[in-house]
């Protein structure tokens, strides 16, 4: 499945790097994921490290953001979307956008249910949906927006072989309504040597409200209900607040600090909205060293300390450690029992140019849920690139 991964983004990096408009800006990352457990004396089960991996690419028909209507076309391993800005330009403080968008197979869930470190594919399933929506963003003073969005989704449930052979019970197929309301606040400057560094300040929150009209117990076997996590929501809608902030501050013309942290609850959830924790990309809350979307939660507290470090323009060095609360990790149902889970990574990016790195993740995690021995230890391997 990792060959299937590395297959598909060289055939993105070739079809867009042989061809790149100048009214066309084109954004695209490749990552795949190694475990190394068994290497190391830690023994190596049934996860989802091997094989996992992300394939993203997104296409604008501006050759600069901001200067007019943008169209913007995007893929995500396993998520698609079309996105109309109107009137996104540099003097307009409101923008509406409307969008389409599907997810197959991954959406919410992976196919990898991970429960106590371990992988139990009878209760693996694929989730998938269509969604229409309408995103409108008002920018109230300099660096202070508020994005309402409002959407209708249609979910759809399909078993995997093994969870349809254990008489697996599927969430029902059905319409669904989500909404939310973000306050942000956006000073952070990307652009700092080269692309290099980071320094700035940004901040947001957001509340959600989400609801699924056909709704029922899912989760167990058809012979018993042993999922306490996913019964007796039937006949509320989600509620979620998160917030999230970053600050980055250069000590040295080559050395950035940067502490991010983010925390989340919700009420009247199941596995389907629960926050996803885990894994080594930034397209989910990362905890180094942990499964893509391990852990599957109600509530959280997630902080990041990065060290930026530039000793040649050609190289980045980046050391990590992230700490995280999570009730229930292992999902047994009870909130009560909660864990400080710890994770540490070394980052290590090499410029190809100053739009195109390779990107190594060495990342462990000393006392991440497992079934013989905590921890977990893996390598991430991606290629990154920007084409304006």
């Amino acid at each position: 499945m990792l060959r299937h991964w590395i297959g598909l983004g060289l055939l993105w990096f070739c079809l867009v790097g042989v061809s790149s408009p100048a009214w066309a800006g084109h954004d695209f990352a490749v990552y795949g994921e190694i475990p190394l457990n068994q290497g190391l004396g830690i023994p190596l089960d049934l996860g989802n490290g091997m094989g996992h991996g992300i394939v993203y690419y997104q296409y604008t028909d501006q050759k600069h953001v901001g200067l007019g209507n943008q169209l913007r076309v995007g893929y995500n391993t396993e998520t698609v979307w079309l996105n109309w800005d109107i009137g996104a330009t540099s003097g307009r403080s409101f923008v509406i956008s409307p969008y389409i968008k599907g997810q197959f197979g991954f959406a919410e869930m992976t196919p990898d249910y991970i429960k106590g470190g371990v992988h139990l594919q009878e209760l693996s399933f694929l989730s998938m949906y269509g969604e229409a929506g309408l995103e409108m963003q008002w920018n109230m003073v300099s660096h202070l927006f508020l994005t309402g969005r409002v959407a209708f989704r249609y979910w759809f449930f399909l078993h995997s072989p093994a969870s349809e052979q254990a008489g697996f019970v599927l969430p029902q197929n059905s319409p669904a309504l989500r909404s939310s309301a973000t306050l942000s606040w956006r000073q952070m400057n990307t652009w700092v040597l080269r692309g290099r560094l980071r320094e700035g300040f940004r901040a947001w929150f957001r509340v959600s409200l989400r609801r699924r009209f056909l709704q029922r117990s899912w989760g167990g076997f058809k012979t018993s209900i042993q999922d306490e996590r996913n019964v007796g929501f039937t006949n509320n809608p989600n509620v979620r607040v998160m917030g999230q902030m970053e600050g980055a501050v250069r000590v040295h013309s080559r050395i950035a600090i940067a502490l991010d942290a983010s925390a989340g609850t919700g009420w009247f959830a199941d596995d389907l909205n629960r926050f996803k924790i885990g894994g080594d990309n930034d397209y989910i809350p990362m905890l180094s060293g942990t499964y893509f979307a391990e852990f599957a939660v109600d509530s959280f507290f997630l902080a990041h300390l990065r060290l930026m470090f530039v000793p040649w323009m050609w190289w980045r060095i980046t050391p990590q450690v992230d700490i995280a609360w999570l009730p229930d990790p292992l999902r047994t149902g009870d909130n009560n029992e909660s864990r400080w889970v710890v994770g540490i990574g070394l980052n290590l990016d090499f410029y190809i140019r100053d739009n195109m790195r390779i990107h190594v993740k060495l990342a462990y995690s000393p006392n991440a849920p497992r079934p013989e021995r905590d921890g977990g230890v893996k390598v991430m391997v991606g290629f990154v690139g920007y084409w304006w």
